[in-house]
């Protein structure tokens, strides 16, 4: 082995291409070096015919060189030395990213102005409905009262505390039905609009079915489902008097406790026509001895209010068939009923 270089020994100048020479038995090898990258030269000795040893020449020289680019590329990426198609790689990517990019400033800008509209046209809105609640193209006028049978048009419009000046869409029509329900009459009321000036409101009574006479002039009505109406007299409220009560604790919307006056109202609510019009008033000191008393002085006694048709139709028969001598009639056990006329 032996090397070679044109640089004299002691030289400060600048040195040409190294090469080294490799001399072996059949093959030498001539390595320089250009631009610090290595360069292999192979020769062979001609054994045969030279064109064999031109053609291993080549090939040895385009593997060294094959290899030399590959190292390049893998190497040279980011670097000054990078292949031109690495380039044009990165040229390609950094182009899709800045289309990206572009792309999503476009969407921000977008979403940007469509939400900008949709606030602007929120407030629009609110600002026309703000001003057409308070025009008065829709100023309240008249207020309409349906559904009443106790209580008037009148008192219906003054539990419902409309102020002056409101208009259909300032008025609240649930408010309006919660104070129009703070009446013990009414069991259910709905209010609604009617444009461009009306408001209607319809009311559902509670049913009467007793008016308790507790003593001297409290006469307390009692509705079917078992609640204080109020102060009414019987001719008003058309319904059956209850007497013989202890004297009741009423107050009107609130639930009847007393078992007596509710078996008395349970007894009512279920009487036929013809017997309301024979019942002069309901005796009920307890409820096994909730008795009829009729017009013509009869004592019906019916108890309990259950199978209160049966037991009805059991005691008119009777009458019927004893009228002017039947003067007490137990129908409390429909299987047995009993009655008594006069002298017995």
């Amino acid at each position: 082995m032996a090397s070679s270089s044109n640089r004299r020994f002691g030289s400060s100048g600048r040195s040409n291409p190294r090469r080294r020479v490799v001399i072996g038995a059949h093959e030498t090898l001539r390595v320089h070096y250009d631009a610090e990258k290595p360069k292999v030269e192979s020769e062979r000795a001609a054994r045969g015919r030279g064109g064999s040893a031109r053609a291993r020449r080549a090939i040895a020289q385009g593997v060294a060189l094959d290899a030399t680019r590959r190292r390049e590329t893998t190497l040279g990426h980011g670097k000054a030395g990078a292949t031109p198609r690495s380039a044009q790689g990165r040229r390609l990517a950094n182009a899709k990213r800045e289309e990206r990019e572009r792309r999503r400033r476009l969407l921000r800008i977008r979403r940007s102005i469509v939400s900008a509209l949709m606030v602007g046209a929120l407030a629009v809105s609110v600002w026309a409905v703000s001003a057409l609640a308070r025009s008065e193209i829709f100023r309240l006028e008249r207020i309409v009262v349906s559904g009443t049978r106790h209580l008037t048009a009148d008192e219906v419009r003054a539990l419902a505390q409309v102020p002056d000046g409101s208009t259909l869409f300032t008025i609240s029509t649930r408010r309006i039905e919660r104070a129009v329900a703070t009446s013990p009459w009414v069991e259910e009321v709905a209010a609604s609009r009617e444009f461009p000036h009306g408001l209607r409101v319809n009311v559902t009574e509670r049913v009467p079915v007793i008016v308790v006479d507790a003593g001297g002039k409290d006469l307390w009505v009692v509705s079917r489902d078992g609640r204080w109406l109020g102060e009414r007299s019987a001719v008003e409220s058309g319904v059956p008097v209850v007497r013989d009560v202890e004297r009741p604790v009423a107050r009107p919307g609130r639930r009847v406790e007393a078992p007596e006056i509710l078996n008395a109202a349970s007894l009512a609510s279920a009487l036929s026509d013809e017997m309301l019009a024979q019942t002069a008033y309901i005796s009920a000191p307890s409820i096994e001895r909730t008795a009829i008393v009729t017009k013509d002085e009869v004592e019906v006694f019916f108890g309990q209010a259950r199978d209160v048709a049966t037991k009805e139709r059991i005691a008119l028969e009777i009458l019927r068939r004893e009228k002017g001598r039947v003067v007490y009639v137990n129908v409390r056990v429909v299987e047995s009923p009993t009655w008594r006329g006069i002298g017995e």
